[in-house]
């Protein structure tokens, strides 16, 4: 019975630390995008500030660009929020692998298997951490 609990214990960390692995892969794309998101505004601004020709087919071309450095500017805004929420993910996905190592490495402890001691696992958040591709 305790084996196929810590079995099943295992399956969880192994589908978790997969959830982790997306939410990090999802959280560098988004730092991508946000960087892309911030030049591409600061270029149209730029461009913006210079000045030119006030014929009517250029007033129509700057209110076209202002929109659209409104638009980059709503657009940032959104992926920072899905930013903030996939990285509180990330921790309670984190802390719940934590729960649920302490639970099999006591689970391991008290059924007698661990003939070297207690299981000193690495703490989850510091190997995710370091396994992430913004490090």
């Amino acid at each position: 019975m305790a084996a196929k609990k810590n079995s099943s214990l295992l399956k969880t960390i192994v589908n978790l630390a997969k959830s982790l692995g997306e939410l990090n892969h999802r959280s560098f794309l988004l730092k991508e995008e946000l960087k892309a998101l911030q030049l591409r505004g600061n270029e149209d601004s730029a461009f913006l500030k210079k000045r030119t020709g006030n014929t009517a087919r250029r007033a129509d071309h700057r209110r076209a660009l202002k929109d659209h450095v409104e638009y980059l500017a709503h657009m940032q805004c959104l992926a920072k929020q899905e930013l903030e929420q996939v990285e509180r993910l990330s921790i309670e996905i984190e802390q719940q692998i934590g729960e649920i190592m302490r639970s099999l490495s006591n689970s391991i402890v008290r059924s007698g298997h661990a003939s070297r001691g207690p299981v000193n696992a690495i703490p989850f958040s510091s190997l995710s951490r370091s396994l992430s591709p913004s490090s």
